[in-house]
C-alpha cells in the first residue's frame, strides 16, 4: 500500500515538472492502480475518513463557500445525490484534499488543470464502516473516485542526524573512472562504487561514478524531499539547500523541524560532494556550488 502513495508522489511531482509556465497545459492521466478494499486491513487507512474526487462535468455547479455546514444542515456541494448521502452518512466536516495555505493561489490554474480541486477529504462520525461507505460513494453519478485515506509509513529509520548510516568499508578497487569525490565516507557508500568491500559483490551498485561523467548536479534543478524535515544546518547539506528552504506541512508553517530520515534521503540525494565532508550525494555537484537545490517538504514529525 504504501508503493502505491509512493508512486502516487512521483506521479504528482514528475506531472508537476514537466508543465511549463503557461496558461493551459497539457494534461495526460494514467490509469488508477486497482485496490481490492476486500483485501486491505483496516490498519491499512484512517477511521472516520475518505476521499472523493467529483467528475469534471460537476465541477461548475460546486459553489465552494456552500461546501460546510451550513446552519447546521450538514454538508452541502450542491449535488443532490451527494448532499443526500452526506446527510445519510452524518459527514461532519470537508475540505479540499490538494489545498494548502503553502500555495498562495499560485498554483490554481494547474490544480484546476489536473482535477486537483476536484478531490475532497470527508470526515464523518458514525459506525459504517470505511470500507462500506466507500461502496456507497462509488454508487453516485456525480463521484469519480471514493477511496479511504490511506496511512503513510516510513520504511526505514535512522537514528542519529548526523550519520548518514553507512559502515567503513574496505579499500577500494575494482571500477576506474575519471572522478571521484573527496569525501571521506565515499569509499563506505558501497551502493554507489562497490568494490568488494564489507564483503559485497564487486559491480553491484548504480555506477554513480560513471553516471557522474555525464552529470553531477545542476543548481537550477530543486528536489523536494516529501519526508520528515531536513536539518537546514547540516555541514554536508547546507550547501546544496534551496533559498527558499521548505515548508512543514504538519504544523502549517515554515518552521522546518529536523528529522533523521528526511535528512538521510536529503543527504543520499543532494550532500555536497568533493568537500572533504561526510558523505557524497547523487546529484551533490562537484564541489563548486553545482548540486541540485533540496527542498524541504515536511509531512512527518518524529512521532510519523
Amino acid at each position: 500500500m504504501r508503493n502505491y502513495f509512493y508512486f502516487i508522489a512521483l506521479c504528482f511531482i514528475f506531472g508537476f515538472h514537466a508543465l511549463s509556465a503557461q496558461t493551459s497545459y497539457k494534461v495526460g492521466l494514467g490509469e488508477r492502480p486497482f485496490i481490492d478494499l476486500k483485501k486491505v486491513p483496516e490498519s491499512a487507512y484512517e477511521p472516520g475518513r475518505f476521499l472523493i474526487k467529483i467528475k469534471p462535468e460537476y465541477a461548475s455547479a460546486i459553489n465552494a463557500t456552500s461546501v460546510m455546514d451550513a446552519d447546521g444542515g450538514g454538508i452541502h456541494f450542491g449535488l443532490t445525490s451527494l448532499d443526500a448521502l452526506n446527510q445519510q452518512i452524518g459527514v461532519q466536516k470537508t475540505k479540499q484534499y490538494f489545498y494548502s495555505p503553502a500555495f498562495n493561489n499560485t498554483f490554481t490554474e494547474r490544480h484546476q488543470a489536473w482535477g486537483l480541486h476536484l478531490w475532497y477529504v470527508m470526515n464523518y462520525d458514525s459506525r459504517i464502516s470505511v470500507k462500506e461507505i466507500v461502496e456507497q460513494y462509488r454508487q453516485l453519478p456525480e463521484v469519480e473516485v471514493a477511496e479511504p485515506v490511506y496511512k503513510k509509513h516510513r520504511i526505514a529509520q535512522v537514528s542519529n542526524l548526523q550519520d548518514s548510516g553507512q559502515e567503513n568499508g574496505g579499500d577500494e578497487g575494482g571500477k576506474s573512472t575519471n572522478w571521484t569525490p573527496n569525501d571521506p565516507q565515499f569509499s563506505s557508500q558501497w551502493h554507489y562504487h562497490n568494490t568488494g568491500q564489507q564483503s559485497g559483490t564487486a559491480d553491484k551498485d548504480i555506477d554513480l561514478p560513471e553516471a557522474w561523467e555525464i552529470e553531477k548536479g545542476n543548481s537550477n534543478v530543486i528536489v523536494a524531499i516529501i519526508d520528515g524535515g531536513i536539518q537546514i544546518n547540516h555541514p554536508d547539506i547546507l550547501g546544496n539547500l534551496w533559498s527558499g528552504i521548505g515548508y512543514n506541512f504538519v504544523n502549517n508553517n515554515t518552521t522546518i523541524l529536523a528529522d533523521a530520515h528526511g535528512t538521510h534521503v536529503a543527504g543520499t540525494v543532494a550532500a555536497v560532494n568533493n568537500n572533504a565532508t561526510g558523505v557524497a550525494g547523487i546529484a551533490g555537484g562537484s564541489g563548486s556550488g553545482d548540486g541540485v537545490r533540496l527542498m524541504s517538504c515536511q509531512v512527518f514529525t518524529d512521532n510519523d
